[in-house]
């Protein structure tokens, strides 16, 4: 499986906000934060080439469930929030549709990991 974290540039940051983190965190001089990924945005033929398995969004549904149900692995429910552009579990509401791309390795493929 792919780190979504691989390949995503790391800045160290020293502001004065951050002075209690930095404290806590034993580190005096910075703190580390990840750079936005840059995600390829799929075409109409990208998506083509994919399975597409749709689920309804209802009390109790999380996007870490849905990937553990279809990836077999939890820590992938950034994917499918990915793909259908919205971010969080609470960026969906009752009713709503939820996308499932497979599979995952082609996926993985098509966003360039």
């Amino acid at each position: 499986m792919s780190d979504r974290m691989e390949n995503r540039k790391i800045y160290k940051n020293s502001k004065k906000i951050y002075k209690h983190l930095r404290e806590q965190r034993g580190r005096a001089k910075y703190i580390k934060h990840y750079g936005t990924p840059d995600f390829k945005e799929l075409t109409v033929e990208d998506v083509a080439t994919l399975d597409v398995v749709s689920e309804e969004w209802t009390t109790g549904s999380k996007l870490f469930k849905f990937a553990h149900k279809y990836y077999g692995d939890s820590s992938m429910w950034w994917l499918i929030a990915l793909f259908n552009e919205k971010p969080t579990d609470s960026h969906f509401s009752p009713g709503d549709v939820v996308y499932i791309p497979l599979p995952i390795e082609r996926v993985l493929t098509l966003y360039g990991m």
